[in-house]
């Protein structure tokens, strides 16, 4: 169903439930037209028992469909996050470190975070992994492993840099992960059987203005959490699709601490040792 994910929003909702809606309608039109049934009254109270107990059954199956996807995307959402701050931190680290290794695994840091918004999105939206992104985090990841401390103040940042490294590589296979969830085939299959046999108890009814008024009802609300599910199943794709901007403010970032603070520190630094030659002159 990922064509469903390249419609507008508001398309996407009409489609689905417009189908919902127009199948139901079309089922009960199509029943009573070729069968031409006659239910007695009994027959009623049996069928809206049924509806009940059918309707009840499936709205709790639904209900923990659309919590599971809404879950899911959470989960999505927070691994994203988590790794943006990562790579944030892990952004400064290499910058205090200040070694022309350390500066290099900036610059590939910076490049790998850009082709996750640019070129690993696209692909997270058909649930897969741009392998081009991972040569580009393996190739940071050995950028890093080139660091030698020569300073107490740099041996103690290494190993700092290294675990948030680590932790890198691991919020990046499980924001990864989360691109692969979807309902299963099975419960989908469950759902849909489900929703057509508490419409099909409808059936029993008479086609009386009051009686497809609650057919409508019940195949608009079926149709509207089916939006809901298929809209939330896939965190990357489609309109309400998860956001790369924690990843443009890590870049942001990086770039503004290139700008406006790395140049002042080095001028602090170019001060004071300039004190320090003028006080040993006197």
């Amino acid at each position: 169903m990922l064509f469903l994910y390249d419609l507008p929003e508001w398309l996407l909702g009409i489609t689905v439930v417009g189908t919902v809606v127009g199948l139901s309608f079309a089922s009960y039109f199509a029943f009573h037209r070729l069968h031409r049934p006659l239910f007695s009254e009994d027959d009623k109270m049996v069928a809206l028992t049924t509806l009940g107990v059918v309707a009840t059954i499936h709205s709790l199956l639904l209900a923990f469909l659309a919590v599971s996807v809404w879950e899911a995307f959470g989960a999505a959402e927070t691994a994203v996050v988590q790794e943006a701050n990562t790579i944030g931190e892990l952004g400064r680290d290499l910058a205090v470190f200040d070694t022309d290794e350390a500066r290099q695994a900036r610059r590939l840091l910076r490049h790998y975070t850009d082709k996750v918004v640019t070129v690993e999105w696209v692909e997270m939206a058909r649930g897969s992994a741009s392998r081009e992104v991972w040569n580009d985090f393996d190739r940071m990841f050995l950028s890093i492993g080139r660091l030698s401390p020569d300073t107490p103040r740099r041996i103690a940042l290494l190993p700092e840099i290294w675990a948030r490294t680590n932790e890198l590589l691991k919020q990046r296979r499980s924001r990864l992960y989360t691109t692969q969830s979807a309902v299963p085939g099975a419960l989908w299959a469950v759902v849909v059987i489900g929703s057509v046999l508490t419409i099909a108890m409808a059936f029993a009814l008479m086609p009386t203005r009051l009686n497809l008024m609650m057919l409508f009802s019940l195949a608009l609300s079926i149709g509207l959490v089916f939006f809901v599910i298929i809209a939330m199943d896939r965190p990357f794709a489609g309109s309400e699709s998860i956001s790369p901007e924690p990843y443009d403010l890590a870049i942001e970032n990086m770039q503004r601490w290139d700008t406006e603070i790395a140049p002042t520190s080095s001028e602090d630094g170019a001060s004071a040792a300039h004190r320090s030659t003028s006080g040993s002159g006197r």
